[in-house]
């Protein structure tokens, strides 16, 4: 069966509705459908076999015999047919296309979409058209493609591409009104093809007369908008100062420099930071930008820091403004044991110099207590010499934990180390591969002991 409807799906695009016919026999495929040959599936089979036996409209390409290619492109989709002169003196289809553009080709216009009705169907045909001895009989219903891309002063780079393309078919291009032109224009509206909302209309003139002023008016407008603006400013501004100066006393400070004085009164002076930040005119500067307006007319004790919580708790400036880098990922804490001595972490603290014929520390650390055993040992311990050092010095004082984590050193992954936990009822857990966060407890004590042993135990003490 699956031979057969491999066969069948060769010959497919000539069939209509082949997918609907041969449903009853993909259905057998199915997995979990049990083998049954109903009705169905004999009726499917023996009407493939009618339609494969009967002659097509199609007729086998010869290429002997010169193309005509008939093409049109809408504005969402192109189509071609292509066909030959048969025996009896008439046209017989010998293939035929229609493919949708994509968002980037539905913006070319109306001269660039019909020279993509040609190109793209030449490459379709590829096999069959290029390098033919008899020339091909190209029909268009865009008449200004008969020259070609000669008319273009300055072809642009999408022409240049397509006229390497063209270089290589013998073609020659007519011109057939729309009206007569049905079988590609067909095609080329296919309903499957219409993009959401149907089909997207031609934009006649995209600069209207509605849309047109005069430029003295326009630049008049803008003066006016930006003085209104700056004159708004001005005298909120000195309205602002009037009212400072009117509760400024003998005994506050007065003018420094040409700058106000301004007393806490939190109402004043988050209008002043509004004033100098969020109007269209200053643009939601940053925290240096607004410091440096208000600090020309204005100071207190802690303007900088009072203005650095102000910025930086702008909705606006949060929601708008970029960001130079990327979010913090949120963290994901390791579970809290429920009791000490439940689950601990090890590591080892090597290169020491040797005291005593020992060159290293093992650090065995408690999650829940934050307790801490500090062993001394060499780098050169084995996998037994471990369970040894646990064994002496962690599990006879506290018992034996449910969870033991680690780093990936080879000791911890070793199959005498995991046969050993499993044996015991330890389950093993190791960190995350160049992760050391995963081992957080133990690792920050290391940096703390190997700070201590800096200090207190270099080699001149």
């Amino acid at each position: 069966m699956k031979r057969f409807i491999g066969f069948c799906n060769f010959y497919r695009q000539f069939i209509k509705n082949f997918s609907i016919i041969a449903r009853p026999l993909h259905d057998l495929d199915k997995k979990g459908v049990p083998w049954v040959w109903t009705s169905a599936q004999q009726q499917a089979f023996d009407q493939l076999k009618e339609l494969i036996l009967l002659e097509p409209c199609l007729a086998h390409a010869d290429l002997e015999k010169p193309f005509r290619m008939e093409t049109d492109a809408s504005a969402f989709a192109y189509g071609a047919a292509l066909s030959q002169k048969q025996d009896d003196g008439k046209f017989h289809l010998v293939g035929f296309m229609s493919k949708s553009m994509v968002l980037a080709e539905r913006n070319y216009d109306a001269y660039d979409r019909e020279a993509l009705g040609i190109v793209k169907p030449l490459q379709h045909w590829r096999y069959w058209l290029e390098g033919t001895e008899k020339p091909i009989e190209i029909i268009t219903d865009h008449k200004n493609l008969l020259n070609g891309f000669n008319d273009k002063p300055t072809p642009s780079k999408r022409h240049l591409r397509w006229l390497e393309i063209l270089r290589r078919y013998n073609y020659i291009v007519g011109y057939r009104p729309g009206k007569q032109n049905t079988v590609a224009d067909i095609l080329s509206r296919r309903s499957d093809h219409y993009p959401e909302g149907g089909e997207p209309e031609e934009i006649v003139n995209p600069f209207p007369a509605s849309r047109m002023r005069p430029i003295e008016e326009l630049q008049s407008a803008h003066v006016d908008a930006w003085e209104y603006g700056l004159l708004c400013l001005i005298d909120s501004d000195a309205t602002l100062m009037e009212e400072i100066k009117s509760l400024v006393t003998d005994t506050d400070p007065g003018e420094d420099e040409g700058r106000i004085w301004v007393p806490d009164k939190a109402d004043l002076r988050r209008r002043i930071l509004e004033l100098y930040h969020d109007t269209p005119i200053t643009g939601h500067l940053g925290i240096t930008g607004t410091y440096e307006l208000v600090s020309r007319g204005y100071y207190w004790e802690g303007l900088h820091d009072y203005v650095r919580k102000y910025v930086t708790s702008c909705t606006t400036c949060i929601r708008a403004k970029k960001r130079n880098y990327k979010l913090h990922g949120t963290l994901k804490p390791l579970p809290i044991p429920e009791g000490p001595w439940q689950w601990t972490e090890s590591d080892h603290i090597v290169k020491l110099p040797k005291s005593k014929g020992y060159d290293s520390i093992y650090v065995v650390v408690d999650r829940f207590t934050k307790m801490a055993h500090f062993i001394p040992t060499t780098e050169k311990a084995s996998e037994e010499d471990l369970i040894d050092l646990h064994m002496k010095n962690v599990w006879k004082h506290h018992g034996l934990p449910l969870i033991h984590s680690t780093d990936r050193h080879g000791n911890f992954t070793s199959k005498y180390i995991r046969k050993m936990f499993k044996a015991l009822g330890i389950e093993q857990r190791f960190s995350t591969a160049y992760h050391p966060q995963t081992q957080g407890q133990v690792e920050n004590l290391n940096g703390w002991l190997e700070t201590y042993l800096r200090m207190f135990c270099d080699h001149q003490k």
